[in-house]
């Protein structure tokens, strides 16, 4: 991997493969914890403070009188060296004491037409933030990784696509859950970076087929006060090598890679060990019956969860639940998808800001310190304050106090102002199909929306939690403004997801800047 990060290795820029066909690669790293080959000194699996467990480290209550800032970005007494796990409760509730079955990785697919050069990043992490405040660190955001793996093979940011599984059983990249050592952010993003270069050096000759089918016994919404739409569409896409001359057989095209994505929380493993939950058992059991990488991405996740198979402890389940998703897919690819034909290549991305102010309980979280983003004004994450508007009659607009919009789009629209922040949100054509990508934990309706509003002759993908980790993204007429103020935590009223949406309106904002782009992309309707 070190030989990797430090190589020169260059994406395609010559001639355009003949259609129908690319240059696919595929790459993994393990991210099992290893501070000493990333500047730490070790993992502490024992003696971490576990604020359920009664465990307080009274070594690290208050922080070093040399360190105090960098210390109180923290959850106070959360040990150093432990690796914090994400989701459930909130503060250092779950330290991981050793690694599940099937570990935790980064796995990457670059896929080019010879003169344009896509790569998507997988990795089994709870979220992962575009960018981290700077008493943090400077560089370990996704936008950090974006922009040095397109500097390092010679391709745009926009081309490159970083997710995560939001696996609750994987490092708490948030802090909000006691936060992962320095030496741990060091190893994501270098095991990001090498995956990625790593795809790229791998590219061969291949086709790919896509394809959808849906898995309605697999999730299910879990809205509390209403009943909301499960997005059930488990989408592919399979390269397979092109034969060398005079190969003939099953062998001689093997699989390089299968990325797929599914909507469903994966939030069966609550013991204290690092496991990818049911998307990691997914893509290694695509792995398993295909060869090559195996990728799953998360879908319209925010209001569904898994459907779990039963079974007698955590780990079992998460794991047959992955292989059950895993070979639903696989029977999908056995019956064929669509095979590109076009290998145009194409990407609509932009940056969008937008304010962060309507929820109080998340935005005093942020603002003392306890969630690790960067809210800095004027910062590469965060713009100055500012206001935005939008309602379907007059689509996406942000206006200062002079503006004159008509009172009835105002009464049927979303407003919001004060502080920004700066997020991502795109897409990108490979031939005859669509991959939208969103900067959270989107609703199913945003896909849904993304899907129906595409040509139905192209086969449309729509990940979240990608290039950016903003919590639940909702749109604003499904969000419940009870919810924001009177959290289940307090007295079990309202809805959950709202404790951790940034802004009631930014659904409407993520929502239309992706019809934006597939529209762009000659995909919108």
């Amino acid at each position: 991997m070190a030989g990797v990060l430090r190589s020169t290795i260059k994406a395609p820029a010559g001639g355009r493969t003949p259609a129908g066909t690319f240059l696919v690669g595929g790459a993994r790293v393990d991210l099992a914890p290893a501070p000493k080959i990333f500047g730490g000194r070790t993992w502490m699996r024992e003696g971490c403070t576990s604020i359920e467990g009664g465990n307080v480290d009274g070594d690290h209550l208050l922080p070093p009188a040399d360190d105090a800032v960098d210390e109180l970005r923290s959850w106070p007494a959360s040990s150093p060296d432990c690796v914090y796990l994400g989701g459930f409760g909130i503060g250092p509730v779950r330290p991981a004491e050793r690694v599940g079955p099937g570990g935790v990785w980064i796995r990457a697919l670059a896929i080019s037409n010879g003169r344009q050069t896509f790569v998507y990043g997988i990795a089994d992490l709870v979220g992962w933030f575009a960018r981290y405040d700077s008493t943090i660190c400077s560089d370990c955001g996704i936008r950090d990784v974006r922009e040095r793996v397109a500097r390092e093979v010679g391709t745009s940011p926009a081309n490159i696509v970083v997710a995560s599984t939001h696996s609750h059983a994987t490092a708490d990249t948030y802090g909000g859950w006691g936060g992962i050592p320095d030496w741990y952010r060091n190893q994501i993003r270098d095991s990001t970076i090498a995956a990625a270069k790593q795809a790229v050096a791998n590219l061969r000759p291949a086709t790919v087929d896509a394809g959808e089918v849906h898995l309605r016994d697999r999730n299910s919404e879990r809205r509390d006060t209403y009943y909301s739409n499960a997005d059930t569409g488990a989408t592919w896409l399979q390269a397979r090598a092109l034969p060398p001359r005079g190969c003939r057989g099953a062998t001689c095209r093997p699989v390089i890679a299968t990325l797929a994505t599914y909507a469903a929380h994966p939030t069966i493993v609550s013991s204290n060990q690092l496991h990818a939950d049911w998307p990691g058992a997914t893509a290694r059991r695509l792995e398993q019956r295909f060869g090559g990488v195996g990728l799953l991405f998360e879908g319209g996740l925010g209001n569904v969860s898994v459907s779990a198979a039963a079974a007698k402890t955590d780990v079992v389940s998460a794991e047959r639940t992955g292989r059950a998703i895993g070979d639903d897919v696989v029977r999908a690819i056995a019956e064929r998808g669509t095979a590109l034909r076009s290998n145009d290549m194409r990407t609509a991305v932009r940056d969008i800001t937008h304010p962060v102010t309507t929820n109080p309980g998340l935005t005093t979280l942020a603002t003392v310190g306890l969630f690790d983003r960067e809210f800095l004004p004027a910062t590469p994450g965060a713009g100055v304050p500012g206001v935005y508007h939008w309602s379907k009659a007059g689509e996406l607009s942000s206006f200062g106090d002079d503006s004159a919009e008509p009172a009835g789009e105002l009464a049927r629209g979303c407003t919001s102002a004060g502080p920004t922040l700066i997020t991502t949100v795109g897409a990108h054509r490979i031939g005859e199909m669509l991959v939208a990508f969103a900067p959270g934990e989107i609703f199913s309706n945003i896909s849904e929306v993304i899907k129906e509003r595409a040509d139905r002759s192209v086969v449309t993908m729509v990940m979240g939690q990608a290039n950016d980790a903003l919590g639940y993204i909702i749109q604003s007429y499904e969000y419940d403004m009870q919810g924001n103020f009177v959290t289940e935590y307090a007295t079990g009223t309202g809805e959950y997801e709202e404790v951790f949406s940034v802004d009631r309106c930014i659904g409407d904002h993520v929502l239309e800047a992706m019809l934006e782009s597939t529209a762009a992309l000659g995909f919108g309707r």
